[in-house]
């Protein structure tokens, strides 16, 4: 709710002037690289097993954390670089970040597809050959009744 307030803020003094004011850019886009910045870790923790199969993350702790500093970092830098820009100003220089933030941008939507392929599909083949044991075991008449019902 405070992004989205700064955000109009933004817009709206940029809107009535023609210059975006740098201190409400600056906090607009803080706020939004923080959101990011906590959205991904959280994806990455919980990726990893946080939570769900493991009750402490051990020694990888302090690589998360400085893993996302650094994300926030570099997503700070590549939002301040496109927001703070003059707006007609498409020189080469500009172009080819505007063309580097379509590009990440992208890769950022493809992380998705990259996840699901990655931890996804390995654990179905474990739930699978688990499954295939457990109906080869020579226990079968006690799963039978569970077999039955599925």
């Amino acid at each position: 709710m405070c992004e989205m307030a700064v955000w109009y803020f933004e817009y709206a003094n940029f809107n009535s002037t023609g210059r975006r004011p740098i201190g409400v850019t600056l906090w607009a886009v803080t706020f939004t690289t923080v959101k990011k910045t906590l959205s991904r870790l959280l994806l990455l923790v919980v990726s990893m097993g946080f939570g769900v199969v493991r009750p402490t993350l051990g020694g990888i702790t302090s690589r998360v954390l400085l893993l996302g500093f650094f994300y926030f970092i570099a997503c700070e830098a590549l939002e301040l670089v496109e927001h703070m820009g003059n707006v007609n100003d498409f020189s080469k220089r500009t172009e080819l970040l505007l063309i580097f933030s379509s590009l990440s941008k992208t890769l950022e939507k493809l992380q998705v597809i990259y996840l699901t392929h990655c931890w996804l599909v390995p654990s179905f083949f474990v739930l699978n050959s688990l499954l295939s044991m457990q109906v080869s075991s020579p226990h079968n008449h006690f799963l039978a009744p569970y077999l039955c019902c599925r």
